[in-house]
């Protein structure tokens, strides 16, 4: 049967700079396909965009109720705006580096729920990337329309593999209870308790229950796999685990490891300083804010100023949040909601993040504006250079944008002769609150 053989692709937004640029099937009008009579014909390409027949304001609010196609960065929320789709690959060549660093920091996260959230995030960078912000934003940003826009599915598809390979190579990693906070929808209430036993409503298991985490544990019980996931092609299941994580290792390494290794192959003088015994220093970002009453929608944009001339900047790295943060269900009393809320804020930890800055440190090494990776030499250099900026949107509901807290701190990586292998962190990192504490 047709069924047995149908495939869902998926676009891998992670790869970083090892990849293709945003792919053109994306961005063209017209495909060319193979019809059913064997022949070929071309088409209005489906992934272009969808159409509606026509929108209408009693089913989309303003400004979606007015355009009839889905729109990425859009030149304006007019009934005759247009998609941007060279902005949107120029965005993507902007972002990518940023997003496969992300993804390799995730897979390196010691719990379940951290790696869900950090690739939340960065999968939200591709949303922000393709949909824009401001000043128009697209369906594809916004939360409660994105799903219209037809590359949802290809990019989500990827976001379903990456979790199910950190599965694979974490086995004992699974969900752990926390609270929805204000990120409820239509079926789960804001200030819920998460758990992995909780169903999950619409997605029935049989007539009568719902999947719960539990239940979907391994996506193989959905009767899918990802290349990666293929255990039966293993004599054991140490053999599938070890054949995951080498690809883990060889695709989501942060992309410092290969410019480190490609430096010391090459053997010059000039930079053999910055691998010491196959050791360097790696450099982050981490930020926190309090969670509650943030916009259910927002991006930090953190960058070098002054760089490459006193009025220019370089952005280094984003930080996105993209919830609906508005549907809540009214299935709760006031008293009950506001229970919960008073307890979620006080038991709650901060909003928080990663961001890697050792590659873009590496880019200005290379540039003769930074001699090293070293302390002495990096912490001066952020403290003149690196900046940020919070953007909401004028077209998204705002909430109180609380104080965000940004900490530089570094820490000695070791990178293993075998590609294969991941990186080896210390399990100590330095703090250098200096840099920030001005700002």
């Amino acid at each position: 049967m047709a069924a047995d053989a149908f495939r869902i692709p998926y676009w891998d937004w992670a790869l970083g700079q090892q990849g293709e640029e945003f792919p053109d099937i994306f961005t063209t009008p017209l495909a060319t396909v193979i019809g059913p009579d064997g022949n070929q014909q071309t088409i209005p390409n489906p992934l272009y965009q969808y159409q509606f027949h026509p929108a209408s304001s009693s089913d989309f609010e303003s400004p979606w109720a007015q355009m009839n196609t889905t729109l990425r960065c859009p030149t304006s929320h007019a009934f005759d705006a247009e998609s941007q789709q060279q902005m949107v690959r120029a965005h993507y060549m902007t972002y990518r580096r940023g997003i496969h660093d992300g993804v390799a920091k995730a897979f390196s996260s010691a719990t379940y729920n951290a790696f869900a959230s950090e690739l939340e995030i960065h999968h939200g960078t591709v949303h922000f990337l393709a949909g824009c912000m401001d000043p128009y934003a697209g369906h594809f940003w916004d939360t409660e329309y994105s799903a219209f826009d037809p590359i949802f599915m290809i990019v989500h598809a990827n976001a379903d593999r990456l979790m199910a390979m950190y599965q694979a190579a974490h086995p004992n990693n699974w969900v752990e209870p926390k609270n929805s906070g204000e990120t409820g929808n239509f079926w789960i209430p804001n200030f819920s308790n998460l758990h992995a036993d909780l169903p999950m409503p619409p997605f029935w298991k049989d007539g009568q229950n719902f999947y719960t985490p539990n239940d979907i544990r391994n996506v193989s019980v959905l009767g899918y796999a990802y290349p990666e996931t293929q255990y039966w092609l293993y004599p054991t299941t140490e053999y599938w685990r070890m054949a995951v994580n080498e690809s883990i290792a060889r695709y989501y390494s942060p992309s410092a490891r290969g410019t480190l290794t490609a430096l010391s192959d090459m053997g010059s003088s000039s930079t053999t300083h910055l691998l010491a015994d196959t050791t360097f220093t790696d450099w982050i970002i981490k930020t926190k804010t309090p969670v509650l009453d943030l916009p259910s929608k927002f991006y930090v944009v953190f960058s070098f100023v002054g760089l490459p001339s006193p009025e220019k900047s370089i952005e280094v790295g984003t930080w996105t949040r993209q919830t609906t943060g508005r549907r809540d269900t009214q299935a709760r009393s006031h008293y009950s909601v506001n229970r919960n809320r008073r307890s979620y804020a006080h038991n709650q930890p901060d909003l928080e993040n990663t961001i890697s800055l050792t590659s873009s440190l590496l880019d200005q090494v290379m540039a003769g504006n930074l001699k090293s990776l070293s302390a002495a030499d990096v912490v001066p250099y952020l403290t003149k250079h690196l900046t940020w900026q919070v953007i909401t949107g004028k077209d998204l509901i705002q909430g109180k944008m609380q104080d965000i807290t940004v900490e530089v701190l570094s820490t000695e990586v070791r990178i293993p002769d075998d590609p294969t292998q991941a990186l080896e962190y210390s399990s100590h990192s330095t703090p250098y609150p200096e840099v920030t504490d001005k700002q």
